[in-house]
């Protein structure tokens, strides 16, 4: 299973967009990376990497506007989702 997924900064209020297998150890590793916190707003699902990788490069495409849109639409508030 790989995740494409859309975090976000709220101290930057700035989205970065990845792809991964392991989506948690993936946060773990970008908290450590960036100063503040950093959370998983959105994601997707995919059974290869090769649809995984085509979505990230389709929302690499995108411009901020348009990834704030697409995760307001599912997760108008920017919770974390994967906070338990």
């Amino acid at each position: 299973m790989y995740y494409v997924y859309i975090a976000y900064q709220p101290l930057k209020k700035a989205y970065l967009v990845g792809v991964t297998n392991m989506l948690t150890r993936r946060m773990r590793l970008l908290r450590q990376m960036y100063a503040g916190p950093v959370y998983v707003v959105y994601y997707e699902t995919y059974q290869s990497s090769t649809e995984a990788d085509r979505r990230e490069n389709q929302w690499l495409d995108y411009s901020a506007a348009q990834l704030q849109e697409l995760v307001r639409k599912n997760n108008p508030h920017h919770l974390d989702i994967l906070k338990p």
